[in-house]
């Protein structure tokens, strides 16, 4: 996502969480399960994040800042990478 400010990342990847594209990958289920986080802690950590950052090196947008369901901090942020695009909204890979 070249020439993308923090704003426009993060607004991608709440808005594809906001329509449930998100794919979690067999690596982001098994980091999920050692951390003791479940899909909706990552929903909700996405929908309240704070900033985007683009890491273009590894392909993914990591968002950090968000609060999971009992709304106590995400522990470092995550890293979602798109994934394929829809018609209208892009997916995004929890890994």
């Amino acid at each position: 996502m070249p020439h993308t400010t923090a704003s426009e990342l993060l607004g991608r990847v709440q808005q594809a969480a906001r329509f449930g594209r998100i794919i979690t990958t067999n690596h982001g289920r098994q980091q999920m399960a050692a951390r003791g986080v479940q899909a909706s802690d990552v929903e909700n950590a996405i929908r309240t994040a704070a900033t985007a950052i683009d890491q273009p090196d590894v392909g993914a947008v990591r968002v950090e800042g968000g609060l999971d369901v009992e709304r106590d901090p995400i522990e470092s942020g995550r890293s979602f990478r798109p994934a394929r695009a829809s018609s209208r909204h892009r997916d995004v890979s929890v890994n």
